[in-house]
């Protein structure tokens, strides 16, 4: 929210320092938010109630988004800096309001995945683990590889998403595919879309199966898709480009968002059957922890990476 001056230009050669940082510092403060929200949910789980905490988060959307609408009409080209702040803390409560929930309601979820006689037994299940330092370490020994897994997978895609994506540009001349539509439809819509598939389709392909180490590489080898990505076509960068065909991207895009989809998804349907029945709600509460720390560490080299795309 921002007059822009007569020194701008469309190829974005004068950003500022806070346009730059805009989106590295909303992936950091964005997560790093998740994270403590991740926490607070598994303290107040069984002291707050479910209607108290779905009212006041939607409540808190509903207020944040009166905020920044409010915000769009003021001039704020006075205090920049503030206005950089404010933005900062309204969407990171947006963005990690629901991670908690999803984590309260993703065993009833993913037990759809699981035989009838499983389904019931899961979801009829009141466990009465005791919140102490033996019972946590007991099934984080059970845990720790499906949850570095697991963390790992939103580790290697808050890296690079979306902190270096939104400069990848098309190669195609200027017209409107280049200049308006490429990044909402591509870098958004594609991985939107494309993460949604693969969160849909081991309902039907659980595949690598829970034994043996097939799906930890599987997770691993997405690292592959950060030098893929580095390599694809921007305007003003330093880093080598190799993929100058849009559809290069596209297809990668779509692979990197499928994976992370997919093996998040494989994670949480077999986690269940690694601890005891009355571990279960300990067992959340630990790979929620250990997705917390891959998104924090994540985020936090995601500032490298641009530093390494190089100039803008």
């Amino acid at each position: 929210n921002v007059s822009l001056g007569e020194e701008w230009d469309d190829q974005n050669t004068t950003l500022t320092s806070l346009q730059v940082s805009f989106t590295p510092t909303l992936v950091i403060v964005s997560n790093t938010f998740c994270t403590i929200f991740l926490i607070v949910t598994s303290a107040i789980v069984r002291s707050v109630s479910e209607k108290v905490r779905m009212l006041g988060s939607l409540t808190l959307c509903l207020l944040a988004m009166v905020i920044i609408t409010a915000l769009t009409l003021v001039n704020t080209d006075s205090w920049q800096m503030t206005f950089f702040v404010v933005t900062m803390i309204i969407v990171a409560l947006l963005n990690s309001r629901w991670t908690g929930h999803s984590f309260l309601y993703g065993q009833t979820y993913y037990a759809e995945m699981k035989s009838d006689s499983e389904k019931k037994e899961v979801l009829e299940t009141q466990p009465e683990v005791k919140s102490n330092w033996a019972s946590y370490l007991v099934v984080f020994k059970k845990l720790w590889l499906m949850g570095m897994t697991y963390g790992g997978t939103l580790f290697v895609t808050l890296m690079i998403y979306p902190a270096v994506v939104v400069y990848i540009t098309s190669t195609s001349a200027e017209s409107p595919w280049s200049e308006v539509f490429f990044q909402p439809t591509i870098t958004f819509l594609l991985f939107n879309l494309a993460d949604w598939v693969g969160r849909e389709t081991p309902r039907w392909v659980p595949w690598p199966g829970p034994q043996g180490w097939m799906l930890h590489v599987v997770g691993a080898a997405r690292l592959i898709f950060l030098p893929l990505l580095m390599l694809c076509h921007g305007t003003n960068k330093t880093f080598p480009t190799i993929f100058n065909n849009d559809a290069y991207y596209i297809i990668i895009l779509f692979l990197f968002a499928f994976t992370n989809g997919h093996i998040g998804t494989l994670c949480l349907i077999y986690y269940p059957a690694l601890v005891e029945a009355d571990e279960l709600e300990v067992g959340g509460a630990i790979l929620a922890a250990m997705l917390g720390v891959g998104m924090v560490v994540g985020s936090l080299l995601s500032p490298a990476l641009v530093a390494l795309w190089g100039p803008h």
